[in-house]
């Protein structure tokens, strides 16, 4: 009895072992013969896409790449087909902490997105793998509605190859819009070219000033008969509309005792040579139903004297963001612990300062708030 009971104990044993193994070749052959549509039903689970189906999609190379790597990034990968052509903007906001973007969502024009209306054409610094030209100035592309702007112009023709680049045609544009009188501000004035449509050139009047510093000129490098063949003037001390939400500043007043100590070489007057505290320097305030973003050159000014301006003048004390440079060289001077004291108070969004704003100051800032990286071809919609 115990060897016959046995014997049934291993014949059950192996038809179990038989089941398993002829169920496993089943499994193997239709992995073997199926096997894409076996994993793809597997990720489709899972609602993960295999890189064969990506492409067979029609989804670019890059995006596939970006997808397999980062899994962060799959749906906004995924959203290309909706939004891959889209021109309207696309609302990010659930996609922002701390006040902060996503990487991989700075980098979205690369994919054929367009959600922004602003171009900077010239600054110091260039993106990863974003082929654009750099030089130590700053020239910003404007579009409101159907008005085109141009904010400095650089130190040179970089802005207009950049501009190329970028497929904006700076021949339509509606002004030109000077910071201040500075070569890297205005040098590219002197490759603009002559256009059937004459556009204004809107500044402070002291942008004509010749100016110099250490020894060397660094004047508006053109003469008044160059720009008056190109541009329909006007220079004024006082804030100028230059539609019903862009206001140029005109003359800062110097409000604060921590800003605008130190002259900036010397300027030309009537009278001879003299300290420059470069009263021509000035700034344009774009103002939204949320409050108002503040666009600079240079700041010579000082950014907190602007704010407090660019408020008095749009009757609105609430300031979204600040974008430009901020004149600032120093991550433990007085001046940069104030600013950045009074910008934590009064800014509630993101700044942005380049050109002529250093990295320990930058550092300095981004302890207090938000700061971003500002390069070649950055754009903004505000």
């Amino acid at each position: 009895m115990r060897k016959r009971s046995m014997r049934r104990k291993k014949a059950r044993r192996m038809r179990r072992i038989k089941r398993i193994f002829v169920a496993a070749i089943i499994l193997l052959v239709v992995f073997a013969a199926g096997r894409t549509s076996f994993v793809q039903g597997f990720l489709n689970h899972w609602n993960v896409k295999s890189e064969a189906t990506l492409t067979a999609e029609g989804y670019p190379e890059s995006l596939v790449q970006l997808y397999e790597k980062n899994e962060e990034a799959r749906q906004f990968v995924l959203d290309y087909k909706k939004n891959g052509n889209n021109e309207q903007p696309i609302d990010i906001s659930s996609d922002v902490t701390d006040g902060k973007i996503p990487l991989f969502l700075q980098w979205d024009e690369r994919w054929g997105y367009r959600t922004y209306g602003d171009n900077f054409l010239a600054d110091n610094n260039t993106y990863i793998d974003q082929y654009y030209l750099a030089e130590p100035a700053l020239s910003i592309y404007i579009e409101n509605g159907e008005k085109k702007y141009l904010f400095d112009t650089g130190y040179s023709d970089v802005y207009l190859q950049n501009a190329a680049k970028l497929g904006i045609d700076l021949e339509q544009l509606d002004a030109v819009i000077i910071s201040h009188g500075h070569n890297d501000h205005t040098g590219g004035l002197a490759f603009y070219p002559k256009t059937k449509h004459e556009p204004l050139l809107i500044a402070h009047p002291g942008i004509m000033e010749a100016k110099k510093a250490d020894g060397l000129s660094i004047s508006l490098p053109v003469s008044e008969a160059y720009l008056q063949e190109r541009f329909v003037f006007r220079l004024t001390k006082k804030p100028l509309w230059l539609d019903e939400q862009l206001v140029f500043l005109g003359e800062i007043p110097r409000v604060n005792d921590f800003e605008n100590k130190k002259p900036v070489g010397e300027h030309c007057l009537t009278d001879g040579w003299h300290d420059d505290y470069v009263l021509d320097d000035s700034a344009l305030v774009y103002k939204q139903k949320d409050g108002i973003y503040i666009i600079t050159g240079c700041s010579h000014a000082g950014i907190c004297n602007i704010a407090e301006y660019a408020k008095r003048v749009t009757g609105c004390s609430v300031i979204k963001s600040i974008i430009g440079g901020l004149h600032l060289f120093s991550g433990r001077s007085q001046q940069t612990s104030a600013t950045a004291d009074y910008l934590k108070q009064n800014v509630e969004g993101n700044i942005y300062p380049c050109n002529c704003t250093n990295l320990a100051a930058k550092f300095a800032l981004h302890a207090q708030l938000p700061v971003q990286e500002v390069g070649v071809g950055l754009t903004l919609e505000w």
